[in-house]
């Protein structure tokens, strides 16, 4: 191990040791949550526990490990410190979903705020990090929603099989994220490669169920998505939220056009209707909205 190597794990135990004692960690949320305790901060300190997190007047438990950058946020900072901008449009849509598909669900934080929000409702789970998958699944039994969502631990496409995945490196137990199917690794991050499911969503949702709520998340592959997704668009005209980046293919604008779609750029002040893609470091995602419903939602209102 190098000397930074040695400095970084003797910070991590250090942290870790500090946020183990009950008042400390309760000083420590509460300054966070007060916007008192700078990121730089927050975001190192780990999170070993099962915890509740606030979604409107609804909640669930979510169950987070040291290596979740996520679950750091959740339990430092609440739920709008993970894509704001982009959770508020989701739980809009959410509410009314009978059906939401969380593909690339990491740790099922989606597929959770959509069965949280809508006791109704039920849910679809793709996740082929097996570490990731873990967590989710952890993630659905705390909340006793196992019965509530099919999980799977397939990587989603435009066809059915297996497929080289690359699992991005992170230390032993952590999340793991920035994996995808480039055989070089998202953006050249190196990693391991290893062999998974894959699966369309035409093959994997039964014809005649009802799909509202899409999102994607499969870092620079959201076109391979959609193509897998004709019959399951043509069936529901679902909403979709995906994110875009500069991986992600140019086709994507085109497929949703072909689609029926508008397209919004999801920011801090609220969907923005855009007709093209814009790479923005700090703004990802998009709403992609069916014009049939667009149409209809201005008639009721006219």
């Amino acid at each position: 191990m190098t000397t930074a190597e040695t400095i970084k794990q003797t910070g991590r135990s250090a942290a870790d040791g500090i946020t183990h004692i009950a008042p400390v960690r309760a000083a420590l949320r509460s300054l966070s949550k007060a916007h008192l305790l700078p990121h730089s901060i927050w975001a190192r300190l780990p999170v070993s526990e099962t915890f509740d997190v606030q979604v409107g007047s609804h909640h669930f438990q979510y169950s987070s490990v040291g290596g979740d950058s996520m679950g750091r946020a959740l339990y430092w900072k609440g739920l709008n410190a993970f894509e704001g901008e982009t959770i508020a449009e989701f739980c809009r849509i959410a509410e009314t979903a009978r059906m939401t598909i969380d593909v690339g669900a990491c740790t099922g934080l989606y597929a959770l705020i959509a069965l949280a929000l809508n006791p109704q409702a039920r849910a679809m789970a793709f996740e082929p990090v097996a570490v990731n998958y873990k967590c989710t699944e952890r993630n659905l039994k705390v909340n006793s929603w196992e019965n509530r969502c099919d999980l799977r631990q397939q990587c989603v496409s435009d066809r059915c099989g297996t497929a080289q995945f690359s699992v991005a490196r992170g230390s032993d137990g952590a999340i793991v994220t920035s994996s995808s199917l480039n055989p070089n690794g998202f953006r050249g991050l190196p990693g391991q490669l290893v062999e998974v499911g894959c699966t369309t969503l035409d093959a994997a949702v039964p014809a005649g169920m009802p799909v509202d709520l899409i999102k994607i998340d499969v870092e620079g592959f959201e076109a391979d998505v959609l193509r897998g997704m004709r019959r399951v668009v043509a069936e529901n005209s679902p909403h979709i939220i995906l994110e875009y980046s500069d991986e992600t293919s140019p086709q994507v604008a085109a497929i949703l056009d072909q689609y029926g779609y508008d397209v919004y750029h999801l920011r801090g002040s609220g969907p923005v209707r855009v007709t093209t893609f814009v790479v923005d470091g700090t703004f990802k995602n998009y709403l992609a909205r069916p014009r049939a419903k667009t149409a209809r939602a201005k008639a009721a209102t006219s």
